[in-house]
């Protein structure tokens, strides 16, 4: 064991140890220092080295960086977590997690717990909130540029309960009015997620709380009571009226159905 001053040691010629059994502290003096490994020194090298005061490091065949969280730097590889990644909360207009070309743009956080939500900002406005319970997009859902694109979504993995929403569409305030509802055995709903007994592939109206008026070009399909409360039946409101009081000589009859028995509907070509 050769001594090779009064502070270190050499061992077996391949490392070096304090004498001091304590250990001691390692003092490079100057600015912008080294500390390489292998022999290539200086930047040319890899290891450590003091930048202006801020620390950085390089790989071999690497460039130097700073260290994440201590002034900053650039990962030109692979990043890989094998533990919990901390990141601070950011704001829609300085996400935490950014991009070096447009640093609006990104992701961040607000809330805690159960109020926590997880945001992406496009250029400085919020586009997508991921809450508990609730996915928010502030912008119209775009299917592809292609002619035959088309979008496809479903409610669960699983087979569903028969009689089970499967979607449904609210408005009003906070999602207060039901707009339409589909349940997974093939009912739609306009404005009721309710359907008769057995009902299965059917389409249900409930009853208009306003009676549609005269609209330009339009016709109205909906539910109203016939003969007071109780007696919903399908309305027609449209903006030709019907002829009432002639008669003509060549008529065709539409069966339609009714509560189980069949009526059928007389219809002319004459107007």
């Amino acid at each position: 064991m050769a001594r090779t001053d009064n502070v270190f040691e050499s061992r077996l010629g391949t490392y070096i140890v304090p004498v001091n059994p304590l250990g001691m502290d390692l003092l490079l003096t100057g600015t912008n220092k080294y500390l390489n490994f292998n022999t290539l020194n200086g930047s040319t090298g890899y290891g450590f080295r003091d930048n202006g005061g801020t620390m950085e490091f390089k790989n071999s065949g690497g460039a130097w960086a700073g260290f994440l969280g201590l002034g900053g730097g650039t990962i030109t590889g692979n990043l890989t977590i094998t533990g919990v990644g901390l990141f601070a909360d950011g704001t829609v207009s300085a996400p935490s997690i950014a991009f070096t070309t447009d640093p609006t743009t990104g992701f961040y956080h607000t809330g805690t717990g159960a109020t926590g939500s997880i945001l992406a900002a496009i250029n400085g406005v919020e586009k997508i909130a991921l809450t508990a319970t609730d996915l928010i997009l502030s912008d119209i859902l775009t299917g592809g540029t292609a002619a035959g694109s088309y979008l496809s979504y479903k409610s669960t993995t699983g087979a569903g309960t028969a009689a089970g929403i499967a979607h449904q569409w609210l408005g009003g305030t906070n999602g207060g009015t039901v707009i339409a509802t589909m349940l997974n055995n093939g009912n739609v709903g306009i404005g009721t997620a309710v359907f008769g007994t057995s009902a299965a592939k059917c389409l249900a109206l409930t009853n208009s709380a306003t009676a549609p008026s005269n609209s330009a070009d339009i016709a109205h399909l909906y539910s109203a009571d016939a003969n007071g409360a109780g007696t919903a039946a399908l309305a027609i409101w449209q903006e030709y009226a019907p002829y009432a009081g002639i008669s003509v000589a060549s008529t065709t009859k539409i069966p339609v159905v009714v509560n189980g028995t069949t009526y059928y509907l007389l219809a002319t070509t004459v107007a």
